[in-house]
């Protein structure tokens, strides 16, 4: 599936995201591209060939101007890398992006009765 990583993300109220330092509008591919090319701490003894894999793909989605389709592997590894990076109000959307099969509907629990007098 070709995704479009110009997308803009939104807030909760459907407002475009804006980022803090240049109030410019906050898109997938800057959200990828800055999770691809960050260093967690459980990632300190990162190989440079594995490095070099994230730096060309963060080339790669930031540079796209056209919807473009990745690789299943290519789409997991940024699904785990923007979880470790971001917040779940960007993470959340960025799932829903790039695996449609996330955004299905939360399942909903039938609300807890309250019997009078039970514990």
């Amino acid at each position: 599936m070709k995704i479009d990583y110009n997308q803009k993300l939104k807030s909760l109220s459907g407002k475009e995201l804006k980022d803090n330092q240049t109030n410019e509008d906050v898109c997938l591919k800057d959200v990828c591209a800055n999770a691809l090319l960050g260093l967690f701490d459980d990632e300190r003894k990162l190989e440079g060939k594995e490095k070099l894999r994230r730096y060309q793909l963060a080339n790669k989605i930031y540079g796209a101007k056209e919807p473009i389709e990745l690789k299943s592997e290519e789409i997991t590894l940024l699904k785990t890398l923007v979880s470790k990076a971001y917040a779940a109000l960007i993470s959340g959307q960025v799932w829903e992006i790039l695996d449609p099969a996330e955004k299905a509907e939360p399942e909903q629990k039938e609300p807890k009765k309250i019997i009078p007098g039970g514990n």
